[in-house]
C-alpha cells in the first residue's frame, strides 16, 4: 500500500556546529553532504576530512546504522541522497543533513527505506518540492510528507536483502575498477612518464600534422571529449546534441586521428588529447585542435594515444597556456604553440610493446566498467519493480549477482 513517511518517521534537523571549532584532525568528524554518494550510500574516502573539537550536544553524536539523508544540493544528484553510518561514536550530525528517527520501525525497516530513497521518482518528488535558486534546498516536513509504496515488514526485509546484495557486487566491481586504475597509472608512470635518455625527442609537428578539414559530406555525429571515455557522441554522452544546429563548420574528423580539447576541467587542468576509435568519424567544434599522424616509421599511433593520457605534456602546456578570462575555461593555446610540442619516443618496436602492455591494462579497466554498468541498470530496473509494488518481492532463493 501507498502511504505518507511521516506516519513511520520525522526527520531531525542537525546542528549548526561553529567554524571557529573546525579543525584537521580530532575525534569527532563532521559529517558534510561530501559524505554521501549522488547514488546514495557512505562515502569513506573523501580528500578533505572536517574535525570537530568544540563542545559536542550528545544527541548529535551519530551511531552505526543511522540513517540520514542530504537536504542541501551541494552538488548534482545530492539532494535526497540517503546514507547509513558505518560506526559508532565518531561522526557528528551536522546542518544540511535529515536524522531519519522511526515511530514505527517495525512497520518500515530503514534498509527498505534507505533503498527507497535512491528510487528515482522518489528523487524527483523531492526536488520538485526543493527551493532556493542557486543552491536548492528541501525541509524535514517536505520529505515526511511524501507517499510511497509500503509493502509488509517479511517483503521488506527481502526486497531490501536482494536489493544489497546488487549494491555489494556494484561496490565490488567499483573496487576492482579503483584497483586496476592504480596499476594502470603505475605502467603509465614506469613506461613512459620516466623517458630513457636513449629515448629520441622530436616536435610535435614533425610527428603529427594538423586535420582542418570541415565538414563537407554532412556528418550528423557530433563528438564530445570526455576524459573518461575519450571522444563520444554527445547523444551518447548527454542523451542529446549540445551542439549548434549548423556543424557544416566543424571539423571532420577520421578514426585513428586525435583531437585536444583545449578546456581545462576537475583532474585535466590543461585538457585532454584523444583518439577517435569508436566511430568511423565524426565532427567537432573549431575550438578543438585536430591533427593526425604522418610520422608512422618512428612513432605507434597507439603508443602515442597513451602517450597523450598520461598527462606528461602538462609541463610544456602550463608554460604555454595563458586561461582566458572571458572564454569560461578554455585555454588561449595557439595552434603554433601546441605542435611545437616536445615529445620524447623510444624505438618503434618498444613504442609496440608498451602499448600492448597498456592496451591489456586498460581493456581490463573496460571490461569492469561495463560490467559494473550492467550492474547499475539491472539493479535500477529491479527498484522500479519492487520499490513501486509492480512486482512482488522476490522469494528466499532469489539471487543476485
Amino acid at each position: 500500500m501507498k502511504r505518507r513517511l511521516d506516519y513511520y518517521i520525522r526527520i531531525k534537523h542537525g546542528f549548526a556546529f561553529e567554524s571557529q571549532y573546525f579543525a584537521e584532525r580530532g575525534k569527532y568528524i563532521l559529517l558534510t553532504p561530501g559524505n554521501f554518494y549522488e547514488s546514495g550510500g557512505f562515502r569513506k574516502n573523501i580528500k578533505k576530512i572536517k574535525y570537530y573539537t568544540g563542545s559536542i550536544p550528545e544527541d548529535y553524536i551519530l551511531h552505526k546504522d543511522d540513517l540520514l539523508v542530504v537536504m542541501t544540493e551541494q552538488a548534482p544528484g545530492l539532494l535526497g541522497a540517503p546514507a547509513l553510518i558505518p560506526r559508532d561514536g565518531c561522526f557528528l550530525h551536522n546542518q544540511r543533513l535529515g536524522l531519519i528517527e522511526f515511530k514505527k520501525e517495525k512497520e518500515l525497516s530503514r534498509a527498505y527505506l534507505f533503498h527507497l530513497f535512491n528510487l528515482p521518482s522518489i528523487r524527483q518528488e523531492i526536488s520538485k518540492t526543493a527551493g532556493g535558486t542557486k543552491v536548492r534546498h528541501t525541509s524535514p516536513a517536505k520529505i515526511a510528507a511524501l507517499e510511497a509504496f509500503v509493502p509488509s515488514p517479511d517483503a521488506q526485509e527481502r526486497i531490501a536483502h536482494q536489493l544489497s546484495a546488487w549494491d555489494s557486487a556494484i561496490e565490488k566491481t567499483g573496487g576492482l575498477i579503483e584497483m586496476k586504475e592504480r596499476e594502470y597509472s603505475y605502467l603509465v608512470s614506469r613506461l613512459i612518464s620516466i623517458p630513457s635518455t636513449r629515448w629520441h625527442t622530436y616536435s610535435l609537428v614533425q610527428i603529427c600534422e594538423p586535420v582542418t578539414r570541415k565538414n563537407t559530406v554532412s556528418e550528423t555525429n557530433v563528438l564530445t571529449s570526455s576524459a573518461e571515455f575519450g571522444l563520444i557522441s554527445q547523444l551518447e554522452y548527454y542523451n542529446k546534441s549540445v551542439s549548434a544546429d549548423d556543424v557544416s563548420g566543424y571539423y571532420l574528423l577520421k578514426k585513428g586521428e586525435f583531437a585536444y580539447n583545449r578546456s581545462s576541467s576537475k583532474g585535466h587542468p590543461y585538457g585532454t588529447i584523444k583518439r577517435l576509435e569508436k566511430y568511423d568519424q565524426g565532427v567537432l567544434s573549431t575550438l578543438y585542435i585536430c591533427f593526425k599522424q604522418v610520422e608512422i616509421e618512428k612513432c605507434n599511433s597507439t603508443f602515442l594515444a597513451h602517450y597523450f593520457d598520461s598527462g606528461v605534456l602538462n609541463q610544456q602546456l602550463a608554460e604555454i597556456c595563458q586561461e582566458g578570462a572571458r572564454n569560461h575555461g578554455l585555454l588561449n593555446i595557439s595552434r603554433t604553440d601546441f605542435f611545437s610540442l616536445s615529445i620524447s619516443l623510444p624505438e618503434i618496436e618498444t613504442q609496440g610493446r608498451i602499448a600492448d602492455i597498456l592496451n591489456t591494462a586498460r581493456k581490463e579497466i573496460i571490461n569492469l566498467r561495463q560490467l559494473n554498468k550492467f550492474y547499475l541498470q539491472q539493479k535500477s530496473f529491479l527498484m522500479s519493480k519492487l520499490l513501486t509494488g509492480e512486482w512482488e518481492a522476490p522469494g528466499s532463493g532469489a539471487e543476485a549477482p
